[in-house]
């Protein structure tokens, strides 16, 4: 999202339901993706390795948080290549990270797998153990690919994080609908929340919001408001949100 010029949409109609979004392509299985998210990585890597401050491939507040918390363990919903965590180190040096796990599709984790893009303690997996426990929670940007909420209540109850923090949350004063999202010459299925129902979910198991913000799009090197003239205006978005919850003691 950005590169995206602001006088096109990449998100396209609205639908009630999401059998009637009906995806286009390969999306996030595919090789375009795939290569997408490495060349990502490299060019990060690559950046660091020159010296002095780099920014972020997207805008990301997980190092400020781990700087301030006793954080030793991390999952990472959604977190395609997994740089965050190159992200994090760059950031904050001195970090603690024990764990670092990237809940992924299986074809990502398979390849990430296979070129060995990162060591320890950075790991990739389809799937997390019932009783596994994590200290933080994290989503960047993945949350709208999932069209049903207890995908992700059900793992904040099976890792009862300390903290979750969700960046470029896509909802709003409106009823859940789906849109498509333009990826190349794929269409992606694209879940929209209805803010207010959302945080009160989480808020339900045990957890405070203690932080909120716009987040912030660079779309043509500025930041701009999100590209959706191709939805109706009532069901617009201007900027995606971020979330820290805190669990209560």
């Amino acid at each position: 999202m950005n590169s995206t010029d602001n006088s096109t949409s990449i998100w396209e109609g609205v639908f009630k339901n999401y059998k009637d979004a009906v995806p286009k392509g390969l999306g996030f299985s595919g090789e375009k993706w795939a290569s997408q998210i490495l060349e990502q990585l490299f060019e990060f890597r690559k950046n660091v390795s020159k010296g002095g401050m780099v920014l972020p491939p997207r805008s990301c507040d997980l190092p400020f948080l781990c700087s301030i918390a006793k954080v030793r363990s991390i999952l990472d919903f959604g977190g395609a290549s997994g740089w965050h965590y190159d992200y994090l180190k760059s950031s904050f040096p001195n970090n603690e990270i024990e764990e670092y796990c990237v809940l992924e599709i299986k074809s990502l984790v398979e390849l990430m797998d296979r070129e060995k893009i990162h060591a320890s303690p950075v790991s990739f997996s389809t799937k997390i153990c019932r009783e596994k426990k994590f200290d933080v929670l994290y989503a960047n940007s993945s949350l709208q690919y999932v069209s049903y909420d207890s995908t992700y209540t059900d793992i904040i109850a099976q890792t009862t994080p300390t903290w979750i923090l969700i960046e470029d949350f896509l909802g709003g004063d409106f009823s859940d609908f789906f849109s498509l999202q333009t990826f190349h010459a794929d269409n992606i299925p694209v879940k929209f929340r209805n803010r207010n129902t959302f945080v009160s979910n989480i808020q339900n198991l045990n957890y405070q919001l203690v932080y909120q913000k716009a987040y912030p799009a660079v779309i043509k090197g500025k930041l701009q408001e999100l590209p959706m003239s191709g939805i109706p205006e009532e069901f617009r978005v201007k900027h995606g949100e971020n979330f820290l919850f805190k669990k209560n003691d």
